[in-house]
């Protein structure tokens, strides 16, 4: 039975690929093929297909940009990811709040470009502060060897930060005072984090 239902799938797959040749303009043969595609374990396939509406400019609406990028992320090219998602923002087709910018930050992350990840996640902070981001941004100005912009970044914790986040600051802020060479500040630092009960 299970054969018989993945031989359909790939009956089905054949003729919507027929009718997205012929009628290209037809979003609904699109996603239906990509559907099929993932019902057939073929996702390579299924998220070219949904690249192809794309550039064809079929999309519409939020989620359906969003569906495609965090499948691409999924696929493993968060570089294109970030590229397709900052278009949308730059077109309109995707709002540029918080949560969005969030998974931005967090495609940029996945590529390893970590200064467009840090940029992006402060944009997302200031449109909505938060520990965890606060805190997100700190490790990875550290990563990114941007010891000055740690310490200042960390002075001041997010509003909903708790105890430990607080200490989780602190300790970010003396590891970059110790990278700059600045023991005396760094030791400051250390003693603020280990005064944050765990």
């Amino acid at each position: 039975s299970a054969h018989y239902e993945l031989k359909q799938f790939k009956s089905v797959a054949s003729v919507l690929k027929i009718l997205t040749t012929k009628y290209p303009q037809n979003k609904r043969y699109w996603t239906q093929l990509s559907g099929i595609y993932m019902e057939l374990k073929q996702e390579r396939n299924a998220l070219s297909t949904l690249e192809m509406a794309h550039k064809m400019g079929l999309l519409e609406g939020e989620k359906e940009y969003l569906r495609l990028v965090n499948f691409q992320a999924y696929q493993g090219v968060p570089f294109r990811a970030a590229k397709t998602l900052q278009a949308a923002f730059d077109n309109g087709h995707v709002e540029r709040n918080a949560k969005n910018l969030e998974t931005l930050g967090s495609f940029w992350q996945q590529a390893q470009e970590l200064e467009q990840a840090i940029d992006v996640y402060q944009q997302a902070y200031n449109l909505a502060p938060q520990a965890k981001t606060q805190i997100k941004i700190a490790r990875l100005m550290i990563l990114d060897k941007q010891y000055t912009e740690a310490t200042k970044f960390t002075q001041n914790a997010a509003p909903d930060a708790k105890h430990e986040q607080k200490g989780e600051l602190s300790y970010i802020r003396g590891m970059a005072y110790f990278e700059l060479n600045q023991p005396s500040n760094a030791l400051k630092a250390m003693k603020s984090a280990a005064q944050s009960p765990d």
